[in-house]
Formats: structure tokens, sequence, C-alpha cells
């Protein structure tokens, strides 16, 4: 926790979506609570999941990718528009990500 609160200090410049219970965290200075909390506890990604539908246009899953990625699409159904989903499981897929998300080539 206190390695997140040295890392987290400059503000959000994108939405923040829990894991623990589906909110939209501003505060930078609640991360580090936050990140440590979806290490240690159990998550309700549905909750997230549906958060992260009504105001995302992109969601990038950082993890055990295609997992991530699968549940993403089986929880979005027939929504309409669904986010992009973009990966981070290699060098190849992050620079992908990078890229599309407007970030250098």
């Amino acid at each position: 926790r206190d390695a997140l609160a040295r890392a987290c200090r400059a503000p959000l410049e994108a939405r923040f979506v829990t894991n623990l219970d589906g909110r939209v965290v501003g505060d930078v200075a609640a991360l580090p609570g936050v990140v440590a909390g979806q290490v240690a506890r159990p998550v309700a990604f549905a909750a997230a999941l549906a958060t992260t539908f009504e105001h995302a246009t992109d969601l990038v899953t950082i993890g055990p990718g295609a997992v991530l990625r699968s549940l993403v699409r089986r929880n979005a159904g027939e929504r309409t528009p669904a986010p992009r989903l973009h990966a981070t499981d290699d060098p190849r897929a992050f620079a992908a990500t990078v890229k599309a998300l407007g970030g250098p080539a």
C-alpha cells in the first residue's frame, strides 16, 4: 500500500472502475487502498463491468488476458455500443493497445 501511495500522485486522466464494488474512483488518493483491496479480497467483476459499460469506450485488460476478455465479451452480450477491448498480454499486444489509444507508436 505504501508503494502504491508513492506511485499514485498525479491526477487521474481516465476513469478507474474498482473491481471491489463496481464504483468509479475519482480521487487518486483513494487508489492505493482500492488496488490493495482488489488484490486481497474477492472482487465484484460483473458490477465493475456494468459500470464500465456505462462509461467506457475502451477497456484494457491487464492480467490473464484471454480469460478476462472472454468474461468481458460474455457480460457485454449484445450491448451496443460495446467498448473496444484491448490486450496487454505481450509486447506486441501492448504496443497495439498503446497505438489504438493514441499513444506513441
